[in-house]
């Protein structure tokens, strides 16, 4: 099988693709504007823009089975121009999609959705049936392509994976996206660490390589041609338990909290993922806390 990952340079596509390349005997193809890392023995890399048709052109040369869509503008969930975000965000996919359309390419669509931003606020887990809002121009784009997908959903047998805050990646220091990830690093070098919003918040944190494993396990599901699945790790837990957790290991760590509130503020998220476990017979393996013990302990 020949798998496309898109956003393959992204702080989850790389671990993905180095997941894929060793867990699988699968071809792959990734695109991304920057070159990721990757080992080359079953992989290729076509770099360009997903709006730019020879880019497409070339890409879709390989034929590829299986699309694992990541690519989107991550770390900026918010914007002075609507227009300008919108380009960059939402137009790669839509050009992806009409590509794959236009052509008649028979693929599987997997869509990296964002169970962490497109819930209403709970104190409930959440199910996959439970209402969406839109709370940024990032969530309100994750679901538009949620509908996109089931619109054309004969053609593109898509399986969305709605991820919680995925944590355990590399840290890009232009964008300032993982808290966990960004705590532990400002831990280990002795930085003070920013905390914005209400630090009572709980979200639901998941493992990279539980997310990668959920991929896996995507890829091989032969149900339904439309289905969503939450990926977390059906616990809650609040940020200042996190900064606890790091103290806990690192005495010097410091952290400072602005506490100013967005009006799109969610102050509970945490998924159920009981369907995932089920039908897709996956199940986390690692919790936050676990983690932190080992990187730090």
């Amino acid at each position: 099988m020949k798998i496309l990952v898109t956003g393959a340079s992204g702080r989850i596509g790389e671990r993905l693709v180095d997941w894929l390349e060793t867990n699988t005997q699968d071809d792959l193809i990734l695109t991304s504007r920057r070159k990721p890392n990757f080992d080359g023995r079953r992989s290729i890399w076509v770099g360009g823009d997903l709006r730019n048709q020879d880019t497409l052109h070339k890409i879709f040369s390989y034929h590829p089975d299986i699309i694992i869509h990541l690519a989107a503008a991550v770390g900026q969930k918010n914007s002075s121009s609507i227009i300008n975000y919108e380009d960059i965000e939402l137009m790669p996919t839509l050009s992806l999609i009409d590509y794959i359309l236009s052509n008649q390419y028979s693929v599987k669509f997997i869509f990296a959705s964002s169970g962490g931003t497109v819930y209403k606020d709970s104190l409930n887990p959440h199910f996959e049936t439970d209402q969406v809002q839109c709370s940024s121009l990032y969530s309100c784009n994750k679901i538009y392509i949620e509908h996109l997908l089931w619109l054309y959903r004969e053609a593109l047998h898509p399986v969305i994976l709605r991820i919680s805050n995925p944590y355990g990646m590399k840290i890009n220091p232009d964008i300032n996206q993982g808290i966990v990830d960004i705590a532990v690093n400002c831990a280990k070098s002795n930085k003070l660490f920013n905390v914005w919003g209400d630090i009572n918040n709980i979200r639901d944190f998941i493992y990279i390589d539980d997310v990668c494993s959920a991929f896996t396990r995507s890829i091989q599901y032969s149900g339904s041609m439309y289905e969503i699945f939450n990926i977390g790790s059906g616990v809650g837990i609040s940020i200042l338990k996190i900064m606890d957790l790091i103290s806990d290991y690192c005495p010097k760590f410091k952290y400072d909290v602005n506490s100013k509130k967005h009006i799109n503020d969610i102050a509970c998220n945490v998924l159920n993922i009981s369907k995932a476990q089920k039908m897709l017979q996956w199940r986390p393996t690692v919790s936050v806390e676990n983690y932190l013990g080992l990187i730090l302990g």
